[in-house]
Formats: C-alpha cells, sequence, structure tokens
C-alpha cells in the first residue's frame, strides 16, 4: 500500500509571520495553488466586467474586459512574487505574456473604445 506523504504544518515556524500559511499550502500542491488562484481571480474579473457592461449597456466589449482581467492578475501575481515561494518566475512571465497578448487583441479588434 502506498502512502502519499507530504510534509505537515508543524514541520513550520508559523510565528514567523502571516505569510507562511499560504507558502505551506503552495508547497504541498506543488505549486499549483497560487497560478490557480491567479487564474480564478482573472477569470472573476473578466465574467464580471462582461457581464456588467451587458447590463448596463446592452453590448459587450469583451477585449476590454481581457485587457481589464489581465493587468489586474499581472498587479496581484507581482504582489505574490514579493513572498519568497508564493509565484515562480515563470508564472509570472507568462502572466505578463497573457497581459501584452490581450492588450494586442483589444488593440486590434475592431471595435471602437
Amino acid at each position: 500500500m502506498n502512502k502519499i506523504t507530504f510534509e505537515l504544518i508543524t514541520n513550520r515556524n508559523v510565528s514567523a509571520g502571516l505569510h507562511i500559511l499560504p507558502v505551506y499550502a503552495n508547497d504541498i500542491t506543488g505549486g499549483l495553488l497560487m497560478p490557480l488562484l491567479l487564474f480564478a481571480f482573472w477569470f472573476i474579473i473578466a465574467v464580471g466586467i462582461y457581464f456588467a457592461q451587458y447590463r448596463q449597456t446592452g453590448m459587450v466589449d469583451f477585449p476590454v474586459g481581457l485587457a481589464v482581467a489581465s493587468f489586474l492578475t499581472v498587479g496581484l501575481a507581482v504582489m505574490l512574487r514579493v513572498i519568497p515561494g508564493l509565484i515562480s518566475q515563470t508564472v509570472l512571465v507568462i502572466t505578463i505574456a497573457i497581459a501584452i497578448a490581450s492588450m494586442m487583441f483589444l488593440f486590434f479588434s475592431n471595435n471602437k473604445i
């Protein structure tokens, strides 16, 4: 019978600060927790802007929602990158690349801003 072993929270010095708990959660999930958190943040902002535009104007400018959500996600990723062990450099670069791609999508869309 194979047992899955992972580090217990008792092995960490939790009194070192509040950042220890998210770093621990990210470590035991193999580094997937924070990228999934960033994706969820991006998705909630993009869908929220989509429905807010539809409710207020009756029309939707989807590239604007993608661009705003991407740049807010980049801001969150930069803030999380300050804490060692939360966001890797690769995830930050991918987040910035997605923000640049969404801005290009916004600039090349036919919608007038």
